[in-house]
This record gives C-alpha cells, sequence and structure tokens, in this order.
C-alpha cells in the first residue's frame, strides 16, 4: 500500500525507461494544468512498489487519478507534468 499524503495526487499506469510500469507521486497545479513529480515507483512483477531515482526517464504519465474524470474531458491534450521543477 503506497500512503499518500493530502497535498499529492498520484499517476498511476506510468511507463518507464527499460519497460517499467509505475505510479508517480506529486503535487498539481490546476492553473496551469502541471503535474510537479516528486517521487517515482516501479511497480514490480511482484505488485509490489520499489522506489526509484528521481532521475529515472518517464515514458508516458497519465492524468494524476483525482483529476482524470468525466468533467475534465480533453485536458489529456495539453496536460504538462515534470520533475521537481524540471518542467517538460
Amino acid at each position: 500500500m503506497l500512503p499518500v499524503a493530502n497535498k499529492y495526487v498520484y499517476s498511476i499506469d506510468v511507463r518507464l525507461e527499460n519497460n517499467k510500469n509505475g505510479i508517480c507521486l506529486g503535487t498539481f497545479d490546476k492553473e496551469n494544468d502541471f503535474f510537479e513529480i516528486e517521487k517515482i515507483y516501479e511497480v514490480t512483477k511482484e505488485i509490489k512498489l520499489k522506489p526509484l531515482s528521481i532521475e529515472t526517464k518517464i515514458l508516458d504519465c497519465p492524468i494524476p487519478a483525482d483529476y482524470n474524470t468525466e468533467d475534465i474531458v480533453g485536458m489529456e491534450d495539453y496536460f504538462k507534468y515534470g520533475v521537481l521543477r524540471n518542467r517538460k
């Protein structure tokens, strides 16, 4: 289980380098539709979470789960993400 503090949101089904899948944890800036990633976890074959370096290359990061609703249709077209003030 991944404990998530109230100020954080998470994105699941994240594609990482070396054919890894994971979860990203961070904060979401609603004004700029920007997900600032602070922690990266690999989901292992044993379905356990393994912390990874914040330098791990992220190939695709979906909209955080809390914002992936029918109310926000089309956000995926302009949604952005990055790692700790190193915005993509």
